[in-house]
Order: structure tokens, then sequence, then C-alpha cells
């Protein structure tokens, strides 16, 4: 077979000298191409059975077709030697270009092949990555879950402890305020009266107040004791344990203003949901570059059978060549050190995946962005 590529669309020459011994003494590049001739072979019987002719000192002109090719070949004797000249021809003149068509349709399909072979390679990337990211983000999620189950156990107990201790001591104050020894009290307490203590227990008992409202709504959270339990839960009611319980450092300055569609009930493993919702709403307080006017909405809405959260800030937006691998696990636009490019990816598996529903973002750099979870209500167990 030789290589359409080495001839030319014309009419092409070929030629070769044989010596008496049936050597080729020389020849052009077409004969060689043509009888695949290569390195120091040169016995003109053996090229010729290799394309299925028999050479012949008698003969005077040899013809075949090949690949669409015709060739010509006529023979002289010369000064005992035989000179072979010949040529080539394409008896279709749209050989070529139906040959070049067809090796082209063949690299198209081949190139579709490959193509479609990649999607299927990076879709298997993808999988592992959120297999991964999910074993980490559960590892770490189940350990956390533990040690802020623990954390508000241990703060409960000492709480308890005070508040018992100064109730007990506010009674007693009472009591001698009635049995008239309040007047030696105060003078050994540096005039400290009796209303002024009432005012310094009250607001004792209110920090104490507002540290159990803070470790009951941590513990209601985590729910440590329904980890991996659907239970039913007003989302309003968990939506806003979330946000109670953002940092105040991440919060900062930033007005957060959530609008919740009263009596909307879900089955849910709050775990998830809650860490998922964490996530979001971390990007919006994280979206600010400078101080000023931050904002963020926070919507819940009861659609006609789906329920809808929105989560929306005027910070600082996502750029255009962004968008398309904000879900994917481990990219992050944060600087290094700062984020681990695996939450969105977590919410992403979470509210597509688990609750088989949609999450989309909209987003304008330097503007802000909105981000748009819906799923339909699970049914209970």
């Amino acid at each position: 077979m030789f290589s359409l590529s080495l001839f030319s669309l014309s009419n092409s020459i070929l030629y070769a000298v044989v010596d008496s011994d049936m050597n080729i003494v020389e020849s052009n590049q077409n004969f060689d191409h043509l009888f695949d001739r290569e390195g120091e072979e040169s016995n003109i019987n053996s090229l010729f059975t290799h394309r299925n002719l028999e050479f012949n000192v008698l003969s005077e002109n040899y013809e075949f077709v090949d690949n669409g090719m015709t060739v010509k070949i006529n023979q002289q004797v010369l000064e005992n030697k035989i000179i072979l000249v010949g040529e080539l021809y394409y008896a279709d003149e749209n050989y070529v270009y139906k040959e070049i068509a067809k090796q082209n349709n063949e690299i198209q399909n081949l190139n579709r092949e490959l193509h479609k072979k990649n999607k299927e390679i990076e879709k298997v990337v993808k999988e592992l990555n959120r297999t991964r990211l999910k074993l980490i983000q559960e590892g770490r999620l189940m350990g956390l879950l533990r040690i802020a189950g623990g954390v508000a156990h241990e703060i409960n107990n000492p709480l308890s402890f005070v508040t018992g201790n100064i109730r007990y001591i506010e009674e007693a104050f009472s009591r001698m305020a009635k049995e008239g020894m309040i007047t030696y009290y105060e003078d050994e307490m540096d005039g400290l009266t009796q209303e002024e203590y009432k005012e310094v227990t009250e607001e004792i008992f209110e920090g104490l107040d507002r540290i159990k409202d803070i470790v009951e709504s941590f513990r209601a959270y985590t729910n440590v004791d329904r980890y991996e339990k659907t239970c039913e839960c007003n989302l309003g009611d968990c939506l806003g344990l979330i946000i109670q319980n953002l940092p105040s450092t991440v919060k900062g300055n930033t007005s957060i203003d959530s609008s919740f569609q009263e009596d909307i009930n879900s089955f849910l493993d709050l775990s998830l949901f809650n860490d998922a919702m964490t996530h979001l709403l971390m990007n919006a307080l994280e979206s600010f570059a400078s101080e000023g006017e931050n904002k963020v909405w926070v919507r819940l809405i009861q659609l006609e059978n789906k329920i809808q959260i929105e989560i929306e800030d005027n910070g600082k937006g996502i750029e255009e060549k962004d968008k398309a691998y904000i879900f994917d696990p481990f990219f992050t636009t944060k600087d290094i050190g700062k984020g681990e490019g695996i939450g969105l990816s977590l919410c992403y598996d979470y509210f597509v995946n688990t609750l088989k529903g949609t999450i989309e973002i909209e987003s304008e750099f330097s503007k802000g962005t909105k981000v748009v979870v819906e799923f339909v209500e699970p049914e209970g167990n």
C-alpha cells in the first residue's frame, strides 16, 4: 500500500533500472513507494511477488489497479539492463477527495468517541471526588457534633450550679432584709442598697438566662441525639437558630433580614440541613470586600408543592469565569488557608442528590449573589 499524499493529483512517472542479476540499481521515489521498497531491498522478483505480480523479462508491460490508482509499466531491455518506465494516475478524478472525506469522517467519529469517553471519565472523577468529599465531611461533621454536644453538656452543668447558688443568695438576702439585718450589711458592703442589690441580681439572672438560651439553641442546632435520623421540624425555627448561632466575628456589622413564611414543616435530617444552610449563609457573610451597608436576605417560602429558600447578599459576587466550577469539589476562590472548596459541593450533594431538589446561583460580579434552593417536602417515616 502506498500513501496517497506521496503522489500528485496529476499523472506521475516512475522508473527503475534492473541489472542482469535481477537487482534494482536505480529507481525514483514513486517506484519505491509504489512497491513499498524499504532500505536495501533490491530484488525485482521479490518486489513484484509482494504485489502479487510475476516479473518476466520477456514481458513488455504490466498494468494493475491499486487503491483507486491505475498503474501502467512498460519494460525494455537495453545493454543487459532492464528499464522499467511507467505512469500512475487516478481512474476516478474525485477518488482522492472521496478518500480524504472518508478519512475525515473516521477522524470525526474517533473524536466524538474520544469526547464521549472523556466526559465519562470526568463524570467518574467528579463522583469519586464527591464521594471522597462526603466521607471527609461526614467524618468531620460527626466529630464536631460529638464535640459540640459535649461542650453544650459541660457548659450546662456549671450553668445550673451557678444559677442555683445565685438564686439561693438572692433568697438569703431577701430574708435578711425582712429580718432587719439589711442595714448592717449595707454599711459593710460600702453603701450597696437593697434596690441596687436587686438590680445587680436581676442583671446576673438575665446574663445566665442568655447563656442558657445559647446553650439550648446550640444543642438544638447540633441535633446530637438525632444524628442521621429524620424528624419533623419547623424550617423557620431551624433557620432562626442557624442565624442565631453564626459566629459574631463573621457577622460583624452585616444586617441579616429574615422573612419566613409561617408553619412550614418538613421531615429532614436536621444535622445535614443545618450544615448545608450554614455553608450558604457563611458564604454570603464572607462575600463582602469592605465595610459598608452589607446586607443578607434570607427568605423561606412555601410554593405549590415545593419549599423554597433564598439567600441573597449585596457582596462582591462571582466572576463569570468561576461560575462553571462553583459546585466542583475542592474548587475555591478564597485565599489559601481561608477556604477548602467543600461548602457548595456539599450543598449541591445534599439538596440535589439527597433531597432530589435544585440549587441555583444568580450572581453579578461586584453587585451580589442570590442562591435559590427548592425541594419537594420529604415524606415522614
